[in-house]
């Protein structure tokens, strides 16, 4: 009877040590095998953050490229407006007399086959050759008024200055007199917000990502992306200064970036 009960005892022990062991070694995996997926995911969150930053970094390099592509071209369209006198003078000649008046004095001062003194056939000439451009506005030194024109209404149209407002896809072109250097005004280049949004949209790939870009006048064009979420947005400006906000999936950073 005492060596059955011995036994007994015995077996419960070995028992009560192989469950302690069992539970301990199960304890022990658990670990290990909690610590290799939290390896494993800290080591796929670093590799998608790194390529992350590798995308924005490209993003600003295109994004800086493009906009200066479009602002020197821009450039050199508002000032082909006021190349010489002749056009200056028709832009004149449009902000001081009436429709009417206008097409007649154009009649009368016709000086070449290759100068064009009308403002109307020389907006409409920028628009077919420069598919970037939707819009064009003229505003004038101490003039009450604005020239403004889109690609839909070429012929365009006066507005008060008080209520004009530039879009804010917009490159503000100072311009001058090519003789006298005289400072003539202001003219504004639409951009069509397709062209940058292309570029980004193939230049960030698989990456979520949107990109603002914002004038000193904190002004911006938001669009959606096409392959972004609903709740993402692309704006679109130029400047001197121009500040590029990308918000990705996982990570936000801010640039600034002189042109």
């Amino acid at each position: 009877m005492k060596v059955s009960m011995k036994n007994w005892r015995q077996n419960r022990m070995k028992q009560f040590w192989l469950h302690s062991l069992l539970r301990i070694y199960s304890l022990v995996m658990i670990v290990v095998i909690a610590s290799f997926a939290i390896m494993l995911s800290y080591a796929d969150w670093d590799s998608r953050e790194k390529e992350a930053q590798r995308v924005a970094e490209r993003v600003t390099t295109r994004t800086v490229s493009e906009v200066e592509y479009y602002h020197r071209e821009s450039t050199q369209l508002a000032q082909s407006l006021v190349e010489n006198q002749a056009r200056i003078e028709g832009i004149y000649k449009y902000f001081s007399l009436s429709t009417p008046d206008y097409f007649y004095w154009q009649l009368e001062r016709k000086t070449s086959p290759y100068i064009s003194v009308s403002l109307y056939e020389n907006i409409d000439d920028l628009y077919v050759r420069n598919d970037f451009v939707t819009g064009v506005a003229i505003v004038l030194q101490d003039y009450k008024e604005v020239y403004v024109s889109t690609r839909e209404k070429r012929s365009g149209e006066k507005v008060p200055a008080e209520d004009f407002k530039p879009t804010a896809n917009s490159f503000a072109i100072p311009v001058s007199d090519p003789v006298s250097d005289k400072d003539l005004g202001v003219i504004y280049i639409s951009l069509s917000p397709d062209v940058l949004h292309g570029a980004i949209d193939n230049t960030r790939g698989h990456i979520p990502m949107a990109v603002t870009v914002t004038s000193p006048l904190r002004l911006r064009c938001s669009i959606l992306g096409r392959r972004s979420q609903p709740s993402e947005k692309t704006g679109l400006w130029v400047s001197p200064l121009m500040v590029i906000r990308f918000e990705l999936l996982f990570l936000k950073i801010l640039f600034l970036q002189e042109l």
